[in-house]
């Protein structure tokens, strides 16, 4: 029942309605207009379960692009094809407090954020032939799995953030910069390719054991970035930025023809035999 002082809010808010009716139908679009365009933190809540599944998320519905999405309750969030083959949110944790908690891409599939925050307890796994897009920052103190994947991002920030955990497994395309930032001895053993570069801020130090070819360089900001770990492998092409330390640990002969300048050192940790 629409009374004369609901008439008098009406005709406050839409004077220019015809009538009453108009005027409340005019405010009800309004207010569910502001209400889906809100930013909202959606959370997972099953232990496995498939992404697009509205009712595996604490509002509801499958997020949406304005979306900020959490999944930190030791379940898996499988982003598949069975409602499309790609799906936009804004922000994207995972494993903020409780390990497990893990976001996987199929096949066929596209993620695109934000940004990303991966904890202590979080992986994001990509699998074959999926795609994971991620436009803004990236802290990773958890773990990035890359099953022959593609993953374009902004910059990484993150295997680590000055402590001692943070990690990455499998290979890498990087086409802007992979940032290494750890105070103890980490080793990476996949392949870096593209166009971008690998910086070392960390104070411990980085082993890269695979053969590389990551065209944007590297730069030591601190720390110890190690070329191989006493074995045949290990390899970076590119001018190299050294102010700290700059380390080839290999048993047999390696030819490294990358510009070295910086007022950092340069070690032969390994003899040859």
């Amino acid at each position: 029942m629409i009374t004369r002082l609901s008439i008098r809010l009406i005709r406050w808010f839409c004077p220019t309605a015809p009538n009453p009716i108009d005027a409340l139908i005019s405010v009800v679009i309004f207010s569910l207009c502001a209400v889906n365009t809100a930013s909202s933190q959606d959370a997972w809540n099953p232990a496995t379960g498939d992404w697009s599944a509205a009712g595996n998320w604490s509002l509801g519905r499958i997020p949406g692009t304005a979306d900020n999405v959490v999944v930190d309750n030791c379940g898996t969030a499988v982003v598949s094809t069975l409602a499309g083959t790609s799906y936009k949110i804004q922000n994207l944790s995972i494993g903020a407090t409780t390990n497990g908690s893990t976001v996987e891409i199929n096949n066929g599939v596209t993620l695109n954020v934000a940004t990303l925050t991966i904890g202590g307890g979080g992986t994001l796994n990509l699998d074959p032939g999926a795609s994971f897009s991620q436009s803004g920052g990236f802290t990773n103190n958890g773990n990035i799995i890359i099953n022959s994947g593609f993953v374009n991002t902004g910059p990484i920030h993150g295997t680590g953030n000055g402590g001692t955990t943070g990690s990455i497994v499998g290979s890498v395309v990087d086409n802007t910069i992979l940032v290494f930032n750890r105070s103890n001895t980490a080793t990476f053993g996949g392949t870096i390719s593209g166009t971008g570069s690998i910086a070392q801020s960390g104070t411990g130090t980085t082993i890269l054991t695979a053969d590389s070819i990551y065209t944007g360089g590297t730069t030591i900001a601190s720390g110890t970035v190690q070329i191989g770990n006493g074995g045949t492998t290990g390899s970076i092409v590119g001018a190299v930025v050294d102010n700290g330390i700059l380390a080839f640990n290999r048993r047999n002969t390696a030819t490294f023809s990358g510009t070295i300048s910086g007022p950092g050192s340069v070690v032969q940790s390994c003899a040859e035999r």
